[in-house]
């Protein structure tokens, strides 16, 4: 679904037809831009891994602080949005690494793998550099800024599109000061939303009970 769909469908949706002006071509793909960083954050919160990617590196790739012991940096992806895991691999297994606090780092055991971000850097408390061959970072990359009506719509398979032509009729709605409208469009994506939130935390489940026979023979 392109972005030209989606401010169609929200015409559609606001009930404006496709003669009547509310926004300007530009108004438009800034409203779809909103609508999709604010489900983005959404889809984020209900912990899926569609946008997850990947940067993994050796230790001897970070820098060491030049003044504090087991301290040591690298800079975070380019297109770092928010973090997902830090783990650490050791003996073919990888370890989640937790968040150290700043005023507490030097009460952390000697086998401590931690981290926190800083800015553009990560930073990492390693008490133990022995047995740790790799970082690995799990995170999200910035949403995608859309800059044309021909623009691929990028969701996870479980997520409905329209969702964010709803996002952008009740813009239109409130632009109109149609305030009527507002809430039948809200409530529409809203169930929209928790179909999405039902499938998230059903998508794992491989142990469906089996469908069992309710007849009764007599």
């Amino acid at each position: 679904m392109t972005v030209a769909d989606i401010i169609s469908n929200a015409r559609l949706l606001a009930d404006i037809g496709t003669t009547a002006s509310v926004f300007s071509a530009t108004e438009y793909l800034m409203q779809v831009n909103l609508a999709y960083r604010a489900i983005f954050e959404e889809i984020l919160d209900q912990d899926d891994d569609y946008f997850t990617k990947i940067e993994a590196y050796l230790l001897a790739a970070c820098t060491p602080d030049p003044d504090e012991d087991y301290i040591y940096s690298h800079a975070l992806p380019t297109d770092f949005y928010r973090l997902r895991a830090v783990e650490g691999l050791y003996r073919g297994i990888y370890h989640p690494f937790s968040i150290y606090g700043i005023q507490s780092k030097n009460n952390y055991g000697q086998n401590a793998w931690m981290y926190r971000t800083f800015g553009t850097d990560i930073s990492y408390l390693i008490k133990n550099k022995s047995g740790l061959e790799k970082i690995r970072v799990r995170y999200y990359p910035k949403p995608v800024e859309y800059t044309a009506t021909t623009d691929n719509i990028t969701f996870p398979p479980q997520l409905e599109p329209n969702i964010l032509a709803y996002d952008v009729a009740i813009a239109i709605s409130a632009k109109r000061s149609d305030s009527k409208s507002i809430d039948p469009l809200q409530q529409k994506r809203n169930v929209i939303f928790a179909r999405f939130a039902n499938a998230v935390a059903n998508r794992n489940n491989a142990n469906l009970q089996k469908t069992q026979n309710t007849f009764q023979v007599y």
